[in-house]
């Protein structure tokens, strides 16, 4: 079964040194054994390293016992909450030791007394050091005389259109690591809300190797009676989850609560929190999103508000008097039992705005008047597809079928755009090809110009550039030496070697 910190003290979670234990009696192949299993797994050197070791009493270092290891100044120390989440982040890579954080070092850290670029120059050299900073006030002083003296540089990358910098937090089931900030694409609400971007916070929930945790770790399987049959009971870790999901996580002096999370977050076992204060709170940025009371499923209620956290790209706005409503396409069935909708999440926006919207979107290499045949948008409540129609007078045509929540928001966001894309004829095409009349020897055709393609990328520098630029998995396969050609005739799949 999967656990969480069992430790009283939650040891695991603020140590990064383990001593295993091992009887006078063992062997030493059973011993040569064990080190090369740990080996494996990077735990320690084959063959083994023996030196002499000092153990001393330690003391917990985090301030939390839900959550650890994290770390807060302490009390009358104001700290910057920048500068808390790169010591906490510091600590938790092994950069900085936590029992060694004493009272000076968070004294120095102080705006009052250190102007925040200094420490930030400071705490990033940590980071490039070889080995752990035992004495944190000694080489916080000494990089703060190297910056003085013109020896270090502050570095600031800004971030790029469509893209913003976001604080991220990484919840496993024995520890919590702070990372970042990163670079992550934007959306409507970080957008509206950009003088806040640093109460934002993107959680994850991961596993220990930070790969996505199981769905088996989430339940403990119970055997019950032979009636009853199997019955799973809530593990650890997900209580775990549940509990930061309830109560929040506090890093730096600040509380960060849920907000919301996006569909492809949701996949990725994240979510978006916000660190409420007096002037805005997670409940007041739901309720500038839209108007969602009346959807009272709970599952369909966060999907809709992940809409306004889908990455996209802001272009033009569309009052509300520009907008056309229009119906769907429904038809019912030869027995009149059930009503289809043809129309479902499709739209339709007028020639020259289309124009217009590829121009915000960066479409640089269409000619003039020219733009993509159709855009996927956000728009308010409304989500789905619109296509171009010549004929439309209104700037967008909406269906009901598009309309998820009410929103008085006015601003078109696209996620992406109609483009060519190479395709590929694979086993079902042809075959289906094949049935309707068309002879093998046009896939034979095709199959010996592609095979003298590849002979000519190892002779024509342009014809390589122009197969590598095709991305397509098939090409990978080229890399090992395999390809694999599908044809009607084949028993199976034909493999041919390089």
């Amino acid at each position: 079964m999967r656990a969480t910190d069992f430790t009283p003290d939650k040891s695991i979670g603020q140590s990064l040194v383990y001593v295993l234990e091992l009887p006078t009696t063992v062997i030493e192949q059973t011993m040569n054994d064990i080190f090369k299993k740990l080996a494996d797994f990077r735990l320690a050197s084959y063959p083994p390293v023996f030196r002499e070791i000092s153990l001393q009493t330690g003391k917990a270092y985090a301030s939390s016992q839900v959550l650890v290891p994290i770390v807060n100044a302490p009390l009358g120390i104001d700290v910057p909450f920048e500068l808390m989440f790169k010591v906490n982040q510091l600590v938790q890579l092994g950069n900085l030791s936590g029992p060694v954080l004493g009272d000076e070092f968070y004294w120095l850290l102080q705006s009052n007394v250190m102007p925040l670029e200094h420490a930030q120059v400071a705490l990033e050299s940590i980071i490039n050091a070889e080995d752990v900073c035992w004495d944190p006030v000694k080489w916080v002083k000494d990089e703060v005389e190297e910056y003085r003296k013109g020896k270090r540089q502050a570095t600031s990358v800004a971030a790029a259109d469509g893209l913003m910098w976001v604080r991220r937090l990484y919840v496993s089931p024995t520890k919590v690591y702070c990372m970042g900030p990163e670079l992550e694409g934007s959306n409507r609400v970080t957008r509206h809300y950009k003088d806040h971007i640093d109460r934002f916070l993107r959680v994850s929930f991961v596993d220990e190797n930070f790969e996505p945790v199981p769905s088996t770790a989430l339940s403990v399987p119970t055997r019950g009676n032979s009636l009853s049959g199997l019955v799973a009971e809530r593990s650890e870790v997900f209580d775990r989850i549940l509990t930061v999901l309830r109560q929040g996580v506090t890093v730096g002096g600040q509380k960060f609560e849920f907000l919301a999370f996006s569909a492809s977050q949701l996949r990725e076992q994240s979510v978006w929190m916000f660190a409420s204060n007096q002037a805005l709170t997670a409940q007041s940025i739901r309720t500038w999103m839209g108007d969602f009371l009346s959807i009272r499923n709970v599952a369909k209620c966060a999907a809709r508000m992940g809409q306004c956290f889908s990455s996209s790209t802001p272009t033009l706005e569309v009052p509300a008097a520009e907008v056309e409503h229009i119906p769907d396409i429904e038809r019912d069935d030869e027995f009149g039992l059930f009503r289809y909708c043809f129309s479902d999440g499709i739209g339709k926006i007028s020639k020259a705005f289309a124009v217009e919207v590829a121009k915000k979107c960066g479409a640089k290499k269409l000619q003039a008047g020219d733009s993509p045949s159709a855009f996927q948008i956000r728009y308010g409540g409304y989500k789905g597809v619109v296509a171009v129609d010549p004929k439309s007078t209104f700037k967008l045509s909406l269906r009901p079928s598009m309309r998820k929540f009410a929103s008085t928001h006015v601003g078109l966001d696209v996620l992406s755009s109609s483009r060519f894309l190479p395709c590929f004829l694979n086993r079902q095409i042809i075959t289906l090809l094949s049935t309707l009349g068309v002879s093998d020897s046009v896939f034979e055709q095709m199959q010996a110009a592609v095979v003298r393609q590849l002979d000519a990328m190892l002779k024509d520098p342009e014809v390589a550039c122009e197969v590598l630029q095709v991305k397509d998995f098939s090409f990978l396969l080229l890399h090992f030496g395999i390809w694999i050609f599908l044809l009607p005739s084949d028993i199976g799949i034909s493999q041919c070697q390089d």
